[in-house]
């Protein structure tokens, strides 16, 4: 009896340390807490309509007990919970890590879904650097909402912070060339293929190449909560380059993720922070103001995920 006991109680113990194993890329149990709240944060699969978050930010704060990392100049709270992966960037060769191995200064990339509360859970994140050796502070892709030439300044839709270059700022975009295939050496693999090939390299720019609509890729230093500092600025190629605008009307509004669908669109975009809402007559709105069976006017730019960052929507007939 007492054989059988012990038996059954080693048993037991084994399929706990089995599952705390298994519970996810931190190594945590399934008591842990992973919120502030102590609830189980919803992935992907439980929250459909949630926004898709990328960017790239040096490491401020780190909670190793609630898996929960904030950046710095990123305003994100981000957790690492259940399947998430974790990888760092070693001689150019991504080799798998725990939470524990994230360490405050390191530049890392963050993929992930924000939830109706504003946090985000990690679907992958990717140590980049360590010691802040990356040489930039953040990284994010938007589109251009103002610009001063003379300041040498600019703002984009979404984020807050006034972003400005010097002479050390790197502008770069991407002239495309026209190679016949005889003279390239290449192999081509198509018909079209063997009439052209084009071949696409980065091209120096000035600032006074940047437009209002256009979008970039932005590497940034943080100066303080309302400034940034350029590092590098890339122009996105060619059509990806300037905002897409249309009319349509609106299927649904939904103000706890900022986002909107249209009718017969297959769409889902996102209301940046700064964007320009207006009535018909030019009066400014907030997304509250907005209803499902609107007619609206959109300029908006389309994101690696398949969704849009809506800067400037306008009711052309209410509802």
């Amino acid at each position: 009896m007492l054989k059988s006991t012990l038996n059954h109680l080693v048993r037991s113990l084994i399929g706990f340390a089995l599952s705390a194993v298994m519970i996810g890329c931190s190594g945590s149990s399934s008591d842990s807490p992973v919120s502030p709240l102590n609830k189980p944060l919803t992935g992907p699969d439980d929250c459909p309509n949630c926004e898709q978050v990328s960017f790239a930010a040096r490491v401020q704060t780190i909670n190793q007990e609630m898996f929960r990392v904030t950046f710095a100049g990123a305003p994100d709270t981000v957790f690492a919970i259940q399947n998430c992966e974790m990888f760092k960037l070693v001689a150019g060769h991504q080799v798998r890590v725990q939470f524990g191995d994230i360490q405050i200064n390191d530049s890392v990339e963050v993929n992930g879904h924000r939830q109706a509360n504003g946090d985000v859970i990690a679907q992958r994140l990717r140590i980049m650097a360590s010691d802040g050796s990356c040489g930039y502070d953040l990284a994010f892709r938007d589109s251009i909402a103002t610009i001063d030439y003379s300041a040498g300044t600019f703002t984009v839709y979404g984020r807050t912070e006034t972003i400005s270059i010097d002479e050390n700022t790197v502008i770069l975009g991407t002239k495309s060339t026209r190679l016949n295939a005889a003279l390239s050496g290449s192999e081509p693999q198509n018909n079209q293929q063997r009439e052209q090939l084009i071949k696409d390299r980065d091209t120096v720019l000035t600032f006074t190449d940047l437009q209002v609509g256009n979008v970039v890729e932005v590497r940034a230093d943080v100066i303080d909560e309302t400034n940034l500092l350029a590092v590098k600025v890339k122009l996105a190629n060619c059509a990806e380059k300037l905002c897409i605008t249309f009319d349509a009307v609106l299927a649904t509004v939904d103000l706890d993720n900022n986002t909107v669908t249209f009718v017969d669109l297959a769409w889902v975009a996102t209301v940046c922070p700064n964007a320009q809402l207006f009535d018909a007559d030019g009066n400014e709105l907030t997304l509250a103001d907005f209803a499902a069976g609107d007619q609206v006017s959109v300029k908006c730019f389309p994101s690696s995920d398949g969704t849009l960052k809506i800067c400037l929507m306008t009711v052309v007939s209410p509802v």
